[in-house]
């Protein structure tokens, strides 16, 4: 998993790094390896708990099929049975040739293990719950929408008139329950270091309430910044609700922290313990977006988490390039329902605090947007790769793509390649200096026919290219925490922002080419040096990405 094992790497740095300093900051060098050796016993406690399910499958398997012929024979055909089902309805398409593969081979195991871990979500009780919290977050925003319906119908009706090569993107993403916004100024940051200044201003003038959602929250420099803002307004009587995925968090913070930040009035929750849920592989389920929202009225989203890197006051892989945005009005309400839905899933509970919440400032900045979500309960029908899906379809000109991972379905991939193929320039973007290098290898692999269609592929020479960005035609864009792999499309929970007709589509334009001038462009006797066997290696673990 890409948080587990990115979050053990840089982890293993920052502890070098306090270790080096001795003195004063040996004690935070204590509670640094308390820390980690509590989260690798977790983790260790909960491989244990999978391989012994994996090791019942296995001898639950010999014993049946030792039985008699025709035990063996009834489990055979259930597993033929078993694999026509997974090939038409399993509903997580990136995770399907595994199963496949798994039960093909392996019919009597295959079928046990994905009884255990593979059968679909709709149907189970948590889904359910999920379900209904996502359809509160659902009513709210047309709630909202409708109550500014004259505004919303002219948005709808101009964008149609002044955009229509887009549209349909923008009606791809209403149809999944995302309304159109205008009055919305929309700010773009270049750089994580830009974002986390302009929120931290934001935070100190809060009357009302702040909102935070992060996959990662490390001890450090930043974060040290947002403590000291936050004990400030809880005092103040300020609300502060702050959201950490738990296996996000697990390596940097202890629960005694937590309870610390609770007694100063930092509410904290954590999305899916790592520990609550083995059936169905719910631990692979995690919160990646990134969402700040102030008094309702201010919100940020984008690719940056709660750690030192994120604002380049630490380099373990170089510059670290991130991205995000900012929203000023009505779009801020989007950001707010993604929050609160996923706050009252965490708590298993219906708040239905949405009213409440909703912005009161207008602005009157040309141009809309839509603010997304996406989880693994919509899958197989997902907003966010439908929508990327639908600006690459669509672009006429270029259409540029920034990610730090490429692992998706070999259907996105022909797809890039068409639209290049047609004589769109199609630029990708991904790093030079690597977080995940197991992930890189199944990058690569996509490089000999990309490069074969026209796309141009560069790697971001300074270091770590962490933004996830979309940008075409200079009439749309999309900024936000998806990635361009499959954990992103159907195991994480996601957000973004697509926006049309806005300033800000120049600006994330110009950023980009900017960041490909100072990139390494990827060329086919490149890819004749890493050889046979790595290129094969690439392949073979295009299998588990969904687990990368």
């Amino acid at each position: 998993m890409q948080g587990l094992c990115g979050n053990v790497h840089v982890k293993n740095y920052y502890i070098r790094k306090t270790l080096s300093c001795g003195g004063l900051m040996s004690t935070r060098g204590d509670k640094e390896r308390r820390i980690l050796v509590s989260a690798t016993v977790r983790l260790v406690v909960l491989a244990i708990g999978l391989i012994l399910q994996a090791a019942l499958a296995a001898v639950l398997s010999i014993f049946l099929q030792r039985l008699s012929v025709a035990v063996m024979i009834i489990l055979y055909i259930v597993s033929f049975i078993a694999f026509i089902y997974v090939s038409a309805h399993h509903d997580n398409p990136s995770t399907r040739p595994f199963w496949l593969l798994l039960i093909a081979l392996f019919p009597a195991f295959g079928l046990i293990i994905y009884l255990m871990w593979g059968l679909p979500r709709h149907g189970t009780k948590r889904h359910a719950e999920e379900i209904a919290s996502q359809k509160d977050a659902f009513d709210a925003r047309i709630t909202y929408s409708d109550d500014l319906q004259e505004i919303a119908g002219r948005c709808d009706l101009d964008l149609s008139l002044k955009y229509p090569t887009v549209w349909n993107a923008s009606r791809y993403l209403r149809a999944h329950g995302f309304p159109v916004y205008g009055q919305t100024k929309i700010t773009y940051f270049p750089s994580g270091e830009e974002l986390f200044a302009d929120c931290l201003a934001s935070i100190r003038n809060a009357r009302k309430s702040i909102f935070l959602s992060f996959f990662i929250l490390r001890d450090g420099r930043l974060w040290q910044q947002f403590y000291k803002i936050l004990c400030e307004k809880a005092l103040l009587g300020v609300e502060i609700r702050l959201l950490l995925d738990d296996a996000g968090t697990m390596f940097n913070i202890s629960t005694e922290y937590i309870k610390e930040l609770n007694d100063k009035g930092i509410h904290v929750e954590l999305f899916n313990p790592t520990h609550r849920y083995l059936n169905n592989l719910y631990l692979n389920y995690r919160n990646h977006q990134k969402i700040v929202v102030i008094d309702s009225e201010v919100g940020y989203t984008g690719g940056v988490n709660l750690a030192d890197e994120y604002a380049n006051y630490t380099s373990p892989f170089g510059y670290w390039k991130d991205t995000g945005v900012r929203l000023d009005g009505q779009g801020v309400f989007g950001l707010t329902a993604t929050f609160i839905d996923m706050w009252d899933q965490t708590l298993k509970q219906r708040s239905k605090s949405y009213e409440a919440y909703r912005p009161a400032l207008r602005s009157g900045e040309e141009g809309y947007c839509q603010v997304f979500c996406d989880g693994p309960s919509n899958n197989p029908s997902n907003p966010a790769e439908g929508l990327i899906f639908r600006m690459i379809e669509s672009a006429q000109k270029y259409v540029y793509l920034t990610t730090p991972y490429l692992a998706v379905s070999q259907a996105l991939i022909d797809t890039i390649c068409r639209v290049a193929q047609s004589g769109v320039r199609v630029v990708l973007l991904v790093p030079y200096q690597l977080d995940h290098w197991y992930v890189f290898e199944v990058t690569r692999s996509f490089f000999p026919a990309m490069l074969e269609a026209g796309v141009e592929v560069y790697r971001f020479s300074p270091g770590m290219l962490h933004a996830k960005m979309v940008v075409a035609d200079d009439i749309h864009a999309l900024v936000g925490t998806i990635n361009l792999d499959n954990r992103s499309f159907y195991s994480q929970y996601e957000d973004g922002v697509w926006f049309c007709g806005k300033k800000a589509v120049a600006d994330v334009k110009q950023d980009i080419e900017s960041a490909v001038a100072r990139s390494y462009r990827v060329t086919v006797e490149d890819l004749k040096k890493v050889g046979t066997l790595r290129s094969a290696f690439g392949l073979l673990l295009r299998i588990f990405s969904p687990l990368m």
